[in-house]
């Protein structure tokens, strides 16, 4: 009994349901689950009974997994120099706002004005497998961005224009 009570929770937290859970309550296959998570059925009796496991077993699909089989993440990185800056805070305000009425989340990420954060911070996108990734590298041209460019859709913001830098680049230009 006490081996169940330290296996069925951690840190008294208790352990999330998965969507084989939800298959054995619903009394149906994993691939009828997916299918009603996907909206790939209608009969309404499959879904009913898929969704009342769900709300009671409390599932919440991983969307990870999902991201895996999609090949998409719907997450986007933004990287911008600090959270300090007005002007970065509306940026970031305004990107959130267009991304989620696209579907898309953001993954924040500050670099503090350092390139070899900057790098670092790419590379996490990267790692985090984003659709795309958004850099503000207001002081210099970014070469942090070279690797990644192949790979996914990136834009860059700066105020100075590079030449060697392919991906699409705003320029802010303050003077007249």
């Amino acid at each position: 009994m006490l081996y169940l009570m330290v296996h069925e929770t951690f840190n008294g937290v208790d352990k999330m349901a998965t969507i084989k859970d939800v298959a054995q309550l619903a009394g149906v296959s994993i691939g009828t689950v997916s299918n009603v998570l996907n909206g790939k059925t209608r009969n309404t009796d499959l879904i009913e009974r898929v969704e009342k496991a769900m709300q009671e077993l409390k599932y919440i699909p991983d969307e990870t997994a999902r991201s895996l089989k999609k090949e998409k993440t719907g997450l986007i990185g933004l990287i911008l120099p600090n959270s300090v800056n007005p002007e970065y805070s509306s940026l970031l305000a305004e990107i959130e706002a267009l991304l989620t009425q696209h579907g898309y989340s953001i993954l924040l990420i500050f670099s503090h004005n350092n390139a070899l954060l900057e790098k670092k911070a790419v590379e996490k996108c990267l790692k985090q497998r984003v659709d795309g990734i958004i850099l503000y590298s207001p002081h210099r041209s970014s070469k942090q961005l070279e690797f990644a460019e192949n790979q996914i859709p990136v834009v860059l913001i700066s105020q100075k224009e590079d030449k060697h830098v392919k991906a699409d680049t705003i320029i802010l230009d303050y003077f007249p």
